[in-house]
């Protein structure tokens, strides 16, 4: 790209005869000289270099003595130039990026066929910088200063008045969900209609003198006028939303949104403002005006999200992070402890202890969803082969999420891995939410029925949280409901809990299940499970999830009477 700057200025220099040539960019208040033959200048104000009358581009402009005309005390003149000339550059829809411009150090006249010469070749260089924008800081699909641009802007900004704070907007045109659904149905030209209505509009609501930028492909970003405080410019940008938005083309199939985010020149990096106006756009989804102001908070969830997955991502890779912990089942008839379930602790090598609570969530919505539920599977059979081997006749639960059920090859790696370790299919139960069984149903189904045909036993986790219909249920081929443990801790105190967790067993029992109360913690809460027929309990009044050598020594001291208490 630069050797056809220099192609263009060398041809200028000898159309012209001059020993001098440059290509002008527009940076926010000045010109930044490329492709520079023969002189020292790397920029000027814009104040400095004449251009068609109002700096717009419309046309040709020549000086033929710069000593004897308005600009003999400009910085042009003191570096011992006489003679300028310049040809705009000017995009399709007519925003001029800069000039094309020849300089001389003798006063001369141009002829017309100079002039023209001198035009052509800025509209050949056009046609270079449409090609590769970024080289001219110029979006190709808009006309609008692109992302260089804004950070240049930026740093200038904050070298002449550092310190300050200022006000930066994105808009964000549409949500990712309906860019893809629109382009399914409409195509890319659509997108580029939208793109190229947006890039007016948005020139127009944020007013004259100040810049537009095209940041990415459909967000647009501004700076708010020095001396705005947020809730003014809040004001302003929702009224102005609102009239654009009724007239743009996309107010049916593309929901636009606008950020604002606070920030100081010179101290937070031009990346930094894009991205946190970026955030604000994402949050103003949520609200009625599409509106919002960047919230560090909100930020700091994003953030910490992005760091949990890095963080998890390297752990996949380093084994020593990951363990299992083992929280006992107790059989309410008997008192016996029937089996326990495995629960994935990470302890990250930059983050610490961080609680599943914390990771599993994020970890489900990703890729790394189906090494995890592997590495778990693998570590929590080879226990239980280890265990039965001593003696140990425990059965064991493990959680899976709804992505795992939809694995083509789950059930298939499942029986292999059991069969590895020589265990009894019945003494693993696989654990899954109601919200896994309602996506796809169908599918799950279909998975669900082939792992319980092997002899894998499936119970339904955190039952009461999720929006499963009962027909569904009666088609599941699970044995077990475990009964979330938010209905279960309040049991003393609210009745209707209470009512809640009787009406739940006795449906249960009707349709086959075998129940477990999940988070019983006090001797109260087991009374009251007891009472209202559940099967089994599990929670922190047994025992806390430990490791398997500290488990084995547990299991091995447990006793029903002394761990029943009333109600053995």
């Amino acid at each position: 790209m630069q050797n056809g700057f220099d192609r263009v200025t060398r041809t200028a220099c000898k159309l012209f005869d001059v020993p001098h040539a440059a290509i002008a960019m527009i940076d926010r208040d000045r010109y930044s000289f490329r492709s520079v033959i023969g002189l020292s200048l790397e920029s000027i104000p814009q104040r400095a270099l004449p251009l068609a009358a109002d700096a717009t581009g419309r046309g040709f402009t020549s000086i033929s003595d710069l000593a004897n005309s308005g600009y003999a005390q400009g910085e042009l003149a003191a570096a011992g130039l006489r003679f300028y000339a310049a040809a705009p550059l000017v995009t399709a829809d007519g925003q001029s990026i800069g000039a094309l411009c020849v300089f001389d150090r003798a006063p001369r006249v141009v002829s017309a066929a100079e002039a023209e010469g001198l035009t052509d070749l800025a509209a050949m260089l056009m046609v270079q910088v449409a090609m590769h924008p970024g080289i001219g800081r110029i979006d190709a699909s808009s006309g609008l200063p692109n992302r260089a641009q804004f950070v240049a802007d930026l740093e200038a900004l904050a070298r002449e008045t550092p310190k300050q704070r200022r006000l930066a907007a994105m808009i964000d045109l549409a949500s990712p969900e309906q860019l893809i659904s629109s382009v399914r149905v409409m195509g890319t030209g659509y997108l580029d209609a939208l793109v190229l209505d947006a890039a007016r509009r948005f020139r127009n609501m944020i007013g004259p003198g100040q810049t537009a930028y095209h940041v990415t492909g459909t967000q647009f970003a501004c700076l708010a006028p020095a001396g705005m405080t947020e809730e003014a410019y809040r004001d302003f940008v929702t009224i102005q939303l609102q009239e654009a938005r009724a007239l743009a083309k996309s107010r049916f199939v593309a929901t636009t949104a606008l950020g604002i985010a606070p920030f100081i020149l010179g101290e937070d990096n031009p990346l930094d403002v894009l991205r946190m106006a970026h955030n604000a756009a994402q949050d103003a989804r949520l609200t009625d005006s599409r509106v919002a102001i960047y919230s560090p908070a909100h930020d700091a969830v994003h953030r910490r999200r992005f760091a949990i997955l890095a963080a998890f991502d390297y752990a996949l890779d380093h084994p020593e992070e990951l363990s299992l912990a083992y929280q006992p089942r107790i059989d309410l008839g008997s008192g016996a402890c029937c089996g326990a379930e495995a629960l994935l602790r990470w302890r990250s090598a930059t983050l610490g202890g961080v609680s599943p609570a914390e990771f599993m969530p994020f970890v489900e919505q990703s890729a790394m969803i189906r090494p995890v539920t592997a590495r778990v599977l693998e570590m929590a059979m080879r226990q239980l082969a280890a265990w039965r081997a001593v003696g140990l006749g425990l059965d064991l639960a493990v959680n899976v999420s709804a992505m795992n059920l939809l694995e083509q090859d789950f059930a298939e790696r499942l029986a292999a891995g059991l069969a590895e370790h020589h265990l009894d299919p019945a003494a693993l139960e696989l654990e899954m939410t109601e919200s896994a069984l309602i996506g796809e149903a169908n599918l799950v189904l279909s998975m669900l029925n082939t792992i319980a045909g092997s002899g894998v036993r499936l119970a339904i986790d955190d039952f009461g949280t999720g929006y499963s219909g009962l027909s569904y249920l009666q088609r599941l081929p699970a044995q077990t409901v475990k009964i979330d443990q938010s209905f279960i801790r309040g049991l003393a105190n609210e009745a209707g809990n209470l009512a809640v967790v009787r009406a739940t067993v006795a449906l249960c029992h009707d349709l086959g299940y075998r129940v477990v109360a999940e988070g019983v913690e006090t001797q109260e809460a087991l009374d009251l499970v007891a009472e209202a027929g559940c099967d089994e309990a599990q929670g922190y009044f047994f025992g806390q999830p430990l490791p398997a050598e500290d488990f084995a020594a547990w299991f091995r001291a447990w006793t029903p009477d002394a761990g029943m208490g009333a109600s053995a």
